[in-house]
């Protein structure tokens, strides 16, 4: 398995135990694609708090270098401030890359 499918999986994991034990129906899952290598949790996180509530964000990035793998998951509880997220940062330039963001659907 490669890495963004064994990251996803596991993320997928956390994320649906936590839907679970805060039953929130609106819940929804990010994924955001082609980010800069040296972007941090933090940035990806600013992105989105523009926009509501970040229940969890999870920078993936490799173990050696410490480096973003280009990807990341983001956790909004409100399904109207995740959708609003979406389609205003989808191919939004962020740090020289146009960034690609949908909702996760673990596929």
């Amino acid at each position: 398995r490669d890495s963004l499918e064994l990251a996803s999986c596991e993320i997928q994991k956390n994320f649906a135990a936590t839907k679970h034990n805060n039953e929130r129906p609106n819940f929804m899952n990010i994924i955001v694609l082609s980010l800069f290598r040296g972007i941090t949790k933090g940035e990806v996180q600013a992105l989105f708090d523009t926009f509501g509530t970040v229940d969890h964000c999870e920078l993936v990035v490799d173990k050696n270098t410490g480096l973003s793998k280009g990807f990341a998951f983001v956790n909004m509880p409100n399904q109207n401030e995740a959708e609003m997220a979406i389609m205003m940062l989808n191919n939004k330039r962020v740090r020289g890359n146009r960034i690609r963001v949908k909702e996760h659907t673990g596929q």
